[in-house]
């Protein structure tokens, strides 16, 4: 197609070329001739018209063939990179021809993929590939192709052996040795196909197995309608199954604004797997939530871990008063102790008996406030 293009834009251009070149040329020479007549005598005049002509003829005959030659080793160039592309794609690549359908050619790696030669390709239709049941359908969508291009989606293909592959196709209406065909495109997607359908299988399989689990479950489409659950889910959240079918919303019209919506609401936009563990008011228990992207929409399995955060909560409280408590042993009581060793070495050293009695004194407002300070730090112990 590229190279048709490329031929288009060389009929063009090198009439065009010499057109221009030719009423310059007749326009200059003419003027030159003008101006040499009214001297020249007549057959010098004669002599010097032929000359205008022949050098008029060689130079354009100059010239075309440059042209010429510049044009086919462009064609020569833009067709031989074309082919390359379309014959080592790693991908197939065929072209019909679009009254029949009729392969008209095919790459390397459409015989390699479906097992035909390229002759044996030649002497097929599109139809020969494909099923009965899809012919009708083949026909409808690629008289849809255009010169803008068409995305047929996922198609099923027989190879020569019997072997039945899923691919993406596109199409491409285009020109192949100067008459209308029918580019496709095609990329094979039967190791996605085979996989989904085994997720389908194997969610089938789940599902069955997930009535049975102490977790509660439950499944929401797309638009956030619940289209499954478990008995442990219509037990914690003392519903029924009459809730199938309606929106998370109207059975939990507080959930929107909870952390565990948001949670949800990342696992299906992100298609990512989403856990959380979070109080959910409504219920008044903690949960742990653990959000799975589906085909449809999200899975949602979430369990009571109510007890657990209470006793997490639990000793977090204990260790802050054990923190409390350590403090007051480490830097309050060292205080009024280091108080009274302190006086102690005074009253040895002391000959003065006012001097003693202040000193005691003093112990004793020390001692005192030990003694305040033992009986918090066994109060703050008891709340442990």
């Amino acid at each position: 197609m590229q190279s048709f293009f490329k031929l288009k834009s060389g009929r063009f251009a090198i009439p065009i070329i010499y057109m221009i070149f030719g009423i310059a040329w007749i326009l200059a020479s003419d003027r030159v001739l003008t101006s040499m007549e009214l001297n020249a005598e007549g057959h010098l005049f004669t002599l010097l018209n032929s000359a205008k002509g022949i050098t008029y003829v060689f130079v354009t005959a100059l010239l075309l063939g440059m042209l010429i030659s510049k044009f086919e080793h462009n064609l020569v160039s833009s067709e031989r990179q074309y082919r390359n592309m379309y014959l080592s794609n790693p991908y197939p690549i065929w072209f019909l021809e679009p009254e029949s359908f009729k392969f008209i050619s095919v790459n390397d790696a459409a015989c390699f993929y479906y097992g035909y030669s390229r002759k044996e390709f030649l002497d097929m239709t599109i139809f020969d590939i494909h099923q009965d049941q899809e012919i009708s359908a083949v026909k409808h969508f690629f008289s849809k192709s255009n010169d803008a291009g068409y995305e047929f989606g996922k198609w099923s293909h027989l190879k020569k052996n019997g072997e039945q592959i899923y691919v993406n196709i596109s199409s491409l209406l285009t020109i192949l040795d100067e008459k209308p065909a029918i580019m496709v495109f095609v990329i094979d997607i039967t190791e996605n196909v085979v996989f989904e359908q085994d997720l389908v299988r194997s969610q089938i399989n789940l599902e069955s197995t997930l009535s049975s689990i102490s977790d509660s479950y439950f499944t929401v489409n797309r638009d956030w309608e619940i289209t499954s659950a478990n008995s442990n889910f219509y037990e914690r959240t003392g519903t029924t199954a009459e809730v199938i079918g309606k929106s998370v919303k109207s059975v939990f019209p507080d959930a929107q604004e909870s952390v565990i919506f948001q949670a949800g609401t990342r696992a299906m936009e992100e298609r990512l797997p989403t856990k959380i563990e979070a109080y959910y008011g409504k219920l008044k228990k903690w949960l742990h939530v653990a959000c799975y992207p589906t085909q449809d929409g999200i899975a949602v399995y979430f369990t009571d871990i109510t007890d657990r955060k209470e006793r997490e909560a639990e000793i977090i409280r204990q260790n802050e008063q054990l923190k409390k408590v350590s403090w007051l042993n480490s830097h309050e009581i060292r205080k009024p102790v280091a108080s009274i060793i302190s006086l102690v070495e005074l009253l040895k050293t002391s000959t003065d008996s006012v001097e003693s009695a202040q000193i005691i004194e003093r112990m004793q407002k020390c001692t005192s406030e030990l003694d305040n300070l033992l009986h918090e730090i066994n109060k703050e112990a008891s709340k442990i």
